[in-house]
């Protein structure tokens, strides 16, 4: 099985910076979800915002990251990924 993993993030940085949109393709198989980034650094979201077009407000609409774990760990549990 193949999957590819797609990220978007408010930056390089995974002690500063949050996760805003996941993707995960291949096989037939599709995940795509946006989630809301746990730093509320105003200006930090504004300037990845220069990079993926995703704004500030758009952001803050966005689920919160515990809900879309659960959406992940049960698109993961249909790829069968757990017996690999």
């Amino acid at each position: 099985m193949n999957l590819f993993l797609d990220l978007e993030t408010t930056g390089f940085n995974p002690c500063l910076n949050d996760i805003i949109e996941i993707a995960i393709v291949g096989d037939g198989l599709e995940f795509h979800e946006y989630v809301r980034p746990l730093r509320l650094d105003r200006y930090a979201i504004e300037k990845s915002s220069e990079v993926h077009g995703i704004s500030y407000d758009k952001m803050m609409s966005f689920e919160r990251p515990d809900l879309i774990c659960d959406k992940l760990l049960s698109f993961l549990r249909q790829t069968k990924l757990e017996k690999l």
